[in-house]
């Protein structure tokens, strides 16, 4: 039954990762992982300690054998894959990777990369190993803590130490869901509850060892019902882990605890198909993610769902040869003594840190290839320089008293409120307004519209709505503040869809809406054009009080996206030899469809004498060549420095056209 329930946890995180919007909960998989092992490690350490057969040696020696192997097979196999398909600053991130993993530390690596403009985590080949570390970090104390509680010879106080180390990290999960989103998910304190109820399973079995035929059948049905639930209702919206997350632990340890060989559900994991996916689950865990992340490096367009089909089962095909040739060898002591597992573990270990080195000194650059491409992939870093102290998100609030000013020894007056692409624009924008004489306040708020009496549905208590509100507040009653440059990505928060060029270029990233606060009726499943009319009234009813507090207001309409990361693709078709269309561009008509609603609803406000709308695509769409939108110059220089984000170049182009736009209408002199 333990091995069916793996298989119930692995596939749904490979048809997860393969982007299967039917299995949009698929995540929930390494919980089931977390919550197997905690139940099956502390099983077999309180047996060894009952029988004064504890030693810690043997702990790690088994950890060695059962986690080692197969994991040095990965990331031997993904290194000749990496190092010609990466490009250099990737070939590096992956050495990092590499060293964090042999040190079981890449939760916290992987933790630190995901700032807002890092690169795609579905591009890191060894991303999912985060889960692993999770697990051998809580194996570093737990063994000892088991064995020293113990010693108090009362089995009630090892019951309810586990038990308050568990509720208290619950709860500290639970906190962090809102506030501290990507560690909670990430770090192991949040994650020991987890391993804890498997534990707690674990040191209660002499309570539950025998159960009541109807309740085991009862018991096992909610719970195979509760993880399916899991699977298919839940999506990125949410809020995980935390209380959501109790929903498919507590239904894994119910069938641990019930699912017995005479229930329906113990008779439904023990089929031997199941049963044998289960065997090879934690090798076929190891490949996918290399195999999806090396497709989608490899490939000029995104995979679709039949290639993914196909790496799925080869992840099933290369997990069995794994575990056959690899896996269960090594678990053998007949095989491999004690001192031939930590020898060849050691050596594993110092060759992969000692190769990965040198990766990371060299930055990831070993031929004049590579050097060049190191050259076109700078541009990724081409953003707002203040951006650290500047744009606020959800761990770094800065009230608007506190904003950012460009120009302080100047005359206040321009104030620009938006999200990431204002962000992008303001410190460029800052300059041409130094010249004219003028000061630039910055109030940016990343992947938050600048809108008010709205909520971000993937993060529902984000201080997204409350630094909207004081924005507003704050420039409505600034006597300095009189013009406002309001600029965001307006169809994404409408779409609530990552954006698609149809021609390769998919934009990675999980779907996300803002939703109007003052109607909780309207959700991400509501009618799609109920949900856009009542967000696009939001944009409006903002604009519409900026203007009735006479400020002056330059509307900013979206910013054509590109869909694929602009200085990455042009390195990456360098490294591969592909050639392209020159000027990199992608459809007009696409780009049209995609801001169709949101354009319509930003052209619903009344036209006004304080209010001036500016529209990018003049600048970028069917000018250098028809029904194009070009994403770089015609010198070669990218326009962009991801998929949708404008760098200096394409943001120079934009200021210049509001700077001569509110000069004609003689707003600055």
């Amino acid at each position: 039954e333990i091995d069916g329930l793996r298989a119930l946890a692995v596939l749904p995180v490979l048809f997860f990762h393969a982007g299967f919007s039917l299995v949009s909960g698929g995540y929930i998989g390494v919980d089931i992982f977390f919550v197997i092992s905690g139940y099956l490690i502390t099983s077999i350490l309180l047996r060894e300690i009952s029988k004064n057969q504890f030693s810690i040696i043997n702990f790690y020696e088994r950890r060695a054998r059962r986690i080692l192997p197969a994991l040095f097979l990965v990331c031997l196999a993904c290194i000749p894959f990496a190092y010609f398909w990466m490009l250099p600053f990737e070939l590096k991130d992956f050495f990092d990777s590499v060293i964090s993993i042999n040190l079981f530390s890449s939760n916290f690596l992987f933790w630190r990369e995901s700032e807002y403009f890092s690169a795609a985590a579905e591009l890191k080949p060894l991303l999912h190993t985060w889960s692993l570390s999770v697990e051998e970090q809580f194996y570093v104390f737990f063994p000892i803590f088991l064995y020293l509680l113990s010693r108090f010879k009362k089995h009630s106080i090892t019951l309810l130490a586990v038990l308050i180390i568990t509720l208290a990290s619950l709860a500290l999960s639970d906190f962090a869901t809102a506030r501290h989103s990507t560690a909670n998910f990430y770090l192991l304190p949040t994650r020991i509850w987890e391993l804890g109820i498997g534990a707690l399973l674990a040191i209660s079995a002499p309570y539950w060892a025998k159960t009541n035929p109807f309740i085991a059948q009862a018991g096992s049905m909610l719970g195979i019902i509760g993880i399916l639930f899991s699977i298919f209702y839940f999506d990125n919206t949410t809020p995980f882990p935390g209380r959501w997350a109790l929903i498919p632990v507590l239904s894994t340890a119910l069938i641990i605890v019930f699912a017995k060989p005479n229930t329906l559900v113990g008779k439904l994991l023990s089929q031997k198909i199941i049963v044998g996916i289960g065997l090879i689950s934690y090798s076929t865990y190891l490949w996918h993610q290399p195999l999806f992340a090396f497709a989608r490096i490899r490939m000029e367009e995104a995979p679709g769902k039949g290639v993914y089909l196909v790496l799925i089962l080869l992840s099933l095909v290369l997990g069995y040869f794994s575990w056959r040739f690899i896996e269960t060898p090594f678990r053998n002591r007949q095989k491999y003594t004690q001192k031939q597992i930590f020898i060849y573990s050691a050596l594993g270990v110092v060759f992969f840190i000692g190769i990965s080195l040198v990766g990371h000194f060299k930055s990831g650059v070993f031929n004049q290839k590579q050097a060049k491409a190191a050259e076109m992939q700078v541009w990724r870093k081409d953003y707002n320089p203040r951006a650290p102290e500047c744009h606020a998100d959800e761990l770094n609030y800065i009230p608007p008293e506190k904003a950012c000013r460009y120009n302080p020894e100047l005359k206040q007056k321009f104030a620009i409120w938006g999200d990431s692409h204002a962000l992008g624009l303001a410190h460029i924008l800052a300059k041409a307004l130094k010249k004219k004489g003028y000061d630039l306040r910055h109030f940016t708020y990343s992947a938050c519209s600048p809108t008010i009496g709205i909520y971000k549905t993937e993060i529902p208590v984000s201080q997204c709505g409350e630094y909207n509100a004081a924005v507003l507040d704050y420039i409505n009653n600034s006597d300095e503040i009189d013009t406002v440059v309001i600029h965001g990505r307006w169809p994404f928060y409408l779409e609530g869809k990552r954006f698609n060029n149809q021609e390769g270029g998919v934009e990675y990233g999980n779907p996300a809406y803002i939703l109007p606060t003052d109607n909780r009726n309207i959700t991400i499943h509501s009618d799609p054009q109920e949900r856009i009319n009542a967000v696009g009234a939001q944009y409006r009813k903002t604009i519409e009080s900026l203007l009735a507090h006479n400020k002056k207001v330059i509307l900013v309409y979206a910013v054509p996206e590109a869909g694929w990361n602009v200085p990455i693709k042009l390195a990456r078709d360098y490294l591969f030899d592909r050639k392209n269309r020159f000027p990199l561009s992608t459809s007009f008509d696409v780009y049209k469809e995609r801001v169709k609603n949101a354009d319509k609803q930003l052209d619903m406000l009344k036209n006004n004498k304080n209010l001036v709308r500016i529209h990018p695509s003049i600048l970028f769409c069917n000018t250098t060549i028809k029904g194009r939108c070009i994403n770089q110059t015609k010198d070669g220089k990218p326009l962009y420095f991801d998929s949708h984000h404008l760098n200096r170049y394409g943001a120079g182009q934009l200021s210049d056209l509001i700077i001569d736009v509110i000069s004609k209408k003689h707003w600055i002199k």
